[in-house]
């Protein structure tokens, strides 16, 4: 017995083409160009901290975040209290669309001086990016993995 496939009528074969096509481009492909803005910003991100440069490392931060208040008070007190090390490990894009992108870091912080107890650590996040009204790429949050935190000694 022969087995026959059914016949599909041409605007759902023009569908699934279309699809096909257009569907990987909505994904996680990014041009090297918007890969390079993604990756400076993170790379800014760090160095403000490592200067503890506070105007600098809030403009890293998407003006529109809920946390924006509360990551220039947080901010501000760690540059008062200590110098800290920062580095990241590891990083890749996960996602990316025309306003918004995931990042995951693996990011090191020790302190260099400052009084206890705070504690040097290695944990995993998710950096989500999305563009200001000028089409600039900013921190709008990010995601600690909990379970990924680690204190090192």
């Amino acid at each position: 017995m022969k087995y026959r496939y059914p016949r599909m009528r041409m605007p759902v074969l023009l569908s699934l083409l279309i699809i096909a096509i257009f569907l990987p481009s909505c994904g996680s492909r990014i041009s090297e160009e918007e890969r390079n803005e993604v990756y400076s910003l993170i790379e800014w991100n760090l160095y403000y901290a490592r200067t503890e440069d506070l105007n600098g490392y809030m403009w890293t931060i998407h003006p529109a975040s809920p946390v924006y208040s509360e990551t220039e008070a947080q901010m501000a007190a760690l540059f008062q209290e200590y110098d800290l090390a920062y580095s990241i490990e590891e990083w890749e894009i996960l996602s990316v669309d025309t306003q918004s992108a995931r990042v995951r870091v693996v990011q090191t912080i020790k302190r260099l001086a400052g009084a206890d107890p705070f504690r040097d650590n290695r944990l995993e996040a998710v950096h989500i990016l999305r563009k200001n009204s000028e089409g600039e790429w900013k921190l709008y949050s990010t995601e600690i993995s909990e379970s990924s935190l680690e204190f090192l000694e």
